[in-house]
């Protein structure tokens, strides 16, 4: 039986003339900005994509005029698929992006033209949030429902499953080897509205749960949580990274090491805010060494990690 995989994720501008639809299509996602009225919703993306349009194309032109998620999505996927012939697994991968293409509809079609007969959805978001996995899990669902004769299966979260963490040490440990100094680890997670957490959306106990995974290997370090990207007015997850840096500083802390946790690809949010936009502000503040680590992207782990995820999946049921 030949797998499908699908990976999850929304996906980026390739190009600087991509930037508007990419934009369009997040924040008139029902989803996103968590308004169902539909002409409510479109107004108020409306309004948003214009005011952010100009900055989030100069913010790509810095980091090359693209977003690097889909690259390193496609570099992944052969890797994934080794790893899951090594388990037995005969499976093709492939991105499904939310946004943009390779959108998850055309991805599934030509899986199942190429004579997979069950497919699996698997997120690229560690951390499960009805506004990002919710998103694509549906997306995906309405791809595979009408589809005869073909199993579908999901992952859909793993905030502290035991490769994913060992992926996410090993990139860790390599950014540790590189400082002058002994850092404070400051994992930094991208926002949510409050009020999509008070309606049960799991999303900060699921970062909280990576954290504390993590942490069991690095009892000696300071560290903190920062959330980052909030996109609306209203009240959104707390501490916000750049009130919380200044307050760092203060508290005796000159050297930090941040953590990119809710991504697994980088992106326009890691590549440009974190790398070069707190970068700066970090210098302003008076932190004296501040570094990022890289995201998952391609790594050898990760597809390790995903296979042995995909593995359970398919010999759960």
């Amino acid at each position: 039986m030949k797998t499908g995989v699908v990976l999850l994720n929304m996906g980026g501008p390739s190009s600087l003339e991509q930037v508007l639809p990419f934009l369009t299509g997040l924040f008139n996602d029902p989803r996103i900005l968590g308004i169902r009225n539909g002409l409510v919703r479109k107004a108020l993306a409306s309004y948003i994509i214009s005011r952010r349009l100009p900055t989030a194309i100069s913010h790509y032109e810095l980091i090359g005029g693209r977003s690097p998620l889909l690259e390193h999505t496609e570099k992944l996927a052969p890797k994934v698929e080794q790893e899951l012939a090594q388990l037995g697994i005969e499976a093709m991968v492939a991105a499904g992006m939310r946004y943009l293409e390779p959108r998850t509809p055309a991805t599934v079609q030509q899986l199942v033209e190429k004579g997979c007969s069950r497919i699996v959805g698997f997120s690229m978001y560690p951390h499960y949030s009805l506004s990002t996995t919710g998103s694509s899990v549906e997306d995906f669902q309405q791809a595979t429902q009408d589809i005869q004769g073909v199993q579908t299966h999901l992952v859909e979260s793993y905030p502290d499953e035991r490769f994913y963490i060992a992926a996410m040490r090993q990139k860790i440990d390599q950014a540790l080897q590189k400082c002058q100094h002994k850092p404070l680890l400051l994992f930094c997670a991208h926002s949510l509205p409050e009020k999509l957490i008070r309606s049960g959306d799991p999303y900060r106990d699921h970062i909280y749960r990576t954290v504390q995974a993590l942490l069991e290997f690095y009892p000696d370090y300071a560290h903190d949580v920062v959330f980052q990207s909030r996109a609306t007015r209203g009240k959104w997850l707390e501490p916000d990274i750049d009130h919380r840096l200044p307050e760092l500083v203060d508290e005796g802390h000159e050297n930090m090491l941040v953590v990119p946790v809710s991504f697994t690809c980088d992106n326009v949010e890691t590549v440009y805010e974190l790398e070069m936009e707190h970068r700066e502000l970090a210098g302003v503040v008076g932190v004296k060494e501040y570094a990022v680590v890289e995201c998952l992207n391609d790594s050898d782990l990760f597809a390790h990690a995903i296979a042995h995820m995909i593995s359970r999946e398919l010999h759960h049921d």
